[in-house]
């Protein structure tokens, strides 16, 4: 077998694993219907990975922060969260627990939009679970802009090897 042949071999064999994994991932991961889409910064707490339960909280005032009920948040997460203009964008904290040991499942968020005039609507997925039997908790904090409007209100739907979840803030 000469170079080109081989070469030829592998590139054909790269594009069907790649197009089988973003086959995966539009199965799995239905792109979510956003009218109202809004912009967002993410940060990930050191603290991932080491508590259960799933749930969105919302944090709409710098008092809410002593509310919060998010497990794995240290100094530097909470002052980001205190650093916030509350006048132009609320925070979330995404907590959603998954199978394996967290290290080989992409976690993504997919969008964030508002869905009423009081109702911010985030989603997210993971196409395809890793291997092990360990839990892991996904802890994700958005900061989000809500364009002057205000918002007290939170859904998280969150798709997990196609199978859907939703969720609603306490506030």
């Amino acid at each position: 077998m000469n170079r080109r042949s081989a070469l030829s071999m592998l590139s054909g064999g790269g594009v069907a694993v790649i197009s089988g994994c973003l086959s995966m991932r539009q199965e799995n991961c239905p792109q979510p219907d956003i009218e109202n889409e809004l912009s967002y910064n993410v940060r990930i707490p050191e603290g991932s990975g080491s508590h259960t339960g799933d749930g969105i909280e919302l944090i709409t005032t710098p008092e809410d922060i002593n509310n919060l009920t998010a497990e794995g948040l240290n100094d530097e997460d909470e002052r980001w969260i205190a650093d916030t203009n509350f006048d132009e964008y609320v925070v979330s904290v995404i907590k959603e627990s998954s199978g394996g040991d967290g290290s080989n499942s992409k976690f993504e968020i997919m969008g964030v939009g508002q869905e009423s005039e009081n109702t911010l609507h985030i989603y997210s997925c993971i196409a395809e679970v890793g291997s092990g039997d360990v839990g892991y908790l996904y802890l994700r904090l958005l900061r989000v802009s809500h364009e002057g409007l205000p918002l007290d209100r939170a859904v998280y739907t969150h798709w997990e090897e196609g199978d859907e979840s939703t969720y609603e803030s306490d506030v």
